[in-house]
């Protein structure tokens, strides 16, 4: 838990509700031009840039930050009520200590206005800081977090899961080894590969919507298990891919494997068996002859997988159709053996796929590839004047859309996207969004990590690194991610257990804090009642913007300087009666029945002391009947208590007879007081009724 480091006056939390953020992140209460709120601290950084129509921002941190750090809020009202994780900010600043990665600051600021809410997310160490790029003010991002692994290509380094929104700031974030792929499922929960040491291939790991690990797979019976795509379906199955030795040739084989979710193998397609490799590749000498990277469930039924070391892209037949077999390559576009021509947007011949990534089919049958293409260094495209010869070398990257006649084997390209020359090495994605809008994933290219483009090709958004050496991701995925995480709640004030005196004013303190993207909006809590003497329980509740609510509860006990509580229980018996209860009615009293001449019926009592001193007690008692006799039997023979000091208990019996002539229908009812020495004023009554029948 985040400790905010203030002193103990306590402090009203307000309650105040406002609407939940929208999901750029802007602030839903008016712009104040003077506000400004600023977090300083050992190798801190933040981004973007303060505006008070902000809310989210980032912390950028470094090894030496050690998770401390310091809030400061400047150009409020001089009226403004301005809290930090719930807790009323005295002064313009507060320090906070035992901050871990993707904890959020939250920063709420009351105003004749309205209430701003702010968000700082603390990042882990060598996060890169994230840059928005400037666009059209008329074009905005479709709504949606960005989904990212971003890591250093250039140099070993741990990676980042990471879902951001418009201005780069994460509302998820993990730190690991190593990770690729990460998107969201059909179900609502995601999905990201991840290596482990020592351990080949990738585990495919399923995260619930609090992007907590629930899930772990790998294909069945194979040593590779990769990492570049998976697809999950509705009924719990996956496809899965693989790299795989192949000890008789020395190749790694490209396979697709079909697992249920019981772990049954339903289908499994290996690239041997499909492929003239020797014909087919462009690469030479490479044993990765295939290189799989991406799957998708085409409409038909069929699959369509993308090959880089093939420059094609396959239709394969999940089940036997139209003369082909389950496993027939059903068509292939691109590459030495490919199916198509292909011309260009102006109608000129084309090359086709080079080198590509993420293959999916659009809701028009289209088909949409994130094109790397290829430089001289490493040539891997196709001579359309020479399909059998060398490889040749096509940059930039491009976003191809291909409408395929299959009837003509003409693929005519509707669709160019490329920007600035840039050029993918390897990696990338392009995800089609609602109205012709693609999120770019430019992975290796140090241009941007990723851009989304609306349907005239124009940039409606992007992103990148603002330092050296970039950060990039296998995958740029795109989804609305609901917060699925309720916000955390530590009541400071009062302490557990702690003892107010009667009619003492205390505010409650409490300590609210949030993840998930939503911000912190309200941290309430009711004015600590001290009205009447008792245990009493005190209620906060913190609210997110997605609407999730935590509740916490405090048990407290209001008690005068010198009080006793009496609390009376018949022999034998575990019901204690009159705990926490003073001067209660009805009567915090015991009965009992005497059925025999001579016999007797007795009681414990127990006296606590509930004050907040030492204090002994006196005990005196009357009888409502001369029917029976009454002995109050002390365990030190005197009916005064030893000293006690707050929270010691005093115990002794009370004892009635029913005398020989008692009748039946007789009845006693003793009252037994309990009074405070240091306080005389102070006391509290038990009751023991006892009937003769």
């Amino acid at each position: 838990m985040v400790r905010v480091v203030v002193g103990l006056v306590g402090v009203l939390v307000a309650a105040l509700l406002v609407p939940p953020l929208a999901p750029s992140g802007a602030n839903t209460a008016p712009d104040a031009t003077s506000l400004a709120v600023g977090v300083t601290g050992t190798g801190v950084g933040t981004f973007p840039d303060f505006e008070p129509g902000i809310s989210r921002y980032a912390i950028t941190t470094t090894d030496d930050t050690d998770g401390a750090l310091t809030v400061t809020v400047t150009g409020a009202e001089p009226d403004a009520a301005v809290r930090v994780n719930g807790v009323l900010l005295e002064g313009i600043s507060v320090p906070l200590t035992g901050l871990g990665s993707g904890d959020e600051i939250s920063v709420l600021v009351d105003e004749s206005t309205g209430r701003s809410v702010y968000s700082f997310v603390y990042l882990p160490s060598d996060f890169p800081e994230l840059e928005r790029v400037a666009t059209d003010p008329a074009r905005a991002p479709s709504p949606g977090l960005v989904m990212l692994t971003l890591g250093l290509w250039t140099q070993p380094s741990d990676f980042f899961e990471v879902a951001i929104d418009a201005n780069g700031v994460p509302a998820y974030v993990r730190e690991v080894p190593q990770a690729m792929d990460l998107k969201q499922l059909p179900n609502g929960h995601y999905s990201v590969a991840r290596s482990q040491g020592g351990v080949a291939g990738e585990d495919v790991i399923e995260l619930d919507e609090q992007f907590r690990e629930v899930g772990r797979f790998r294909t069945v019976g194979l040593q590779n298990t990769d990492g570049h795509d998976v697809m999950a379906l509705p009924d719990g199955s996956r496809y899965l891919l693989a790299y795989e030795p192949n000890d008789d040739t020395g190749n790694t084989d490209a396979i697709i494997q079909h697992v249920s979710a019981t772990g049954a193998v339903l289908f499994e397609w290996n690239s041997k068996d499909h492929v003239d490799i020797a014909a087919e590749t462009v690469v030479d000498d490479d044993p990765d002859y295939a290189h799989v990277n991406s799957i998708d469930l085409m409409d038909s039924g069929d699959l369509l997988v993308s090959f880089r070391h093939f420059s094609s892209v396959f239709r394969i037949a999940r089940e036997a159709h139209d003369g082909f077999d389950q496993g027939d390559v059903v068509w292939k576009l691109g590459g030495r053996a490919s199916d198509f021509t292909f011309v260009d947007t102006e109608g000129a011949p084309d090359s086709g796929p080079c080198a590509q990534h993420t293959a999916t089919e659009l809701p028009n049958g289209d088909i949409m590839i994130f094109d790397n293409g290829a430089w001289s260094a490493n040539p891997l495209c196709v001579d359309v004047a020479d399909p059998a010869g060398p490889p040749v070398a096509r940059v930039p990257t491009r976003i191809a859309v291909w409408d395929l006649d299959e009837g003509s084997g003409v693929a005519t390209m509707v669709r160019d996207v490329q920007m600035d020359n840039r050029y993918a090495i390897f990696a990338g994605s392009a995800q089609a969004l609602a109205d012709d809008r693609i999120l770019i994933g430019w992975a290796s290219s140090k241009d941007a990590i990723a851009t989304e483009v609306d349907g005239d090709g124009e940039v409606a958004w992007e992103i990148r690194a603002a330092e050296t050496p970039e950060h990039f991701t296998y995958r740029a995925f795109k989804a609305v991610v609901p917060d699925a995480i309720s916000p955390k709640v530590r009541v400071r004030v009062p302490a557990r257990g702690e003892r107010l005196l009667l009619g003492e004013r205390v505010r409650p303190v409490a300590e609210c804090t949030d993840r998930g993207g939503s911000d912190l909006q309200s941290c309430w809590a009711r004015r600590l009642d001290t009205s009447s003497l008792g245990r009493k329980t005190v209620t906060v509740t913190a609210r997110d913007g997605a609407g999730n609510l935590t509740t916490a509860r405090r048990v407290y006990r209001v008690v005068a300087r010198h009080q006793p509580d009496a609390t009376i229980k018949a022999a034998g018996s575990r019901h204690l009666i009159g705990d926490n209860e003073f001067g209660a009615r009805p009567p915090q009293m015991v009965t009992r029945v005497i059925r025999t001449a001579r016999g007797s019926r007795a009681a414990v009592v127990r006296v606590r002391n509930v004050g907040n001193g030492w204090d002994r007690f006196s005990v005196r008692s009357r009888s409502s009947s001369p029917a029976m006799k009454v002995r109050l039997r002390f365990p030190d023979g005197g009916s005064t208590s030893p000293r006690l000091a707050p929270g010691e208990t005093w115990t002794f019996r009370v004892v009635v007879s029913r005398r020989a002539r008692t009748r039946d229908g007789s009845e006693l009812t003793e009252r037994i007081v309990a009074r405070s020495f240091r306080d005389p004023s102070h006391d509290d009554v038990v009751w023991f009724r006892v009937r003769a029948r």
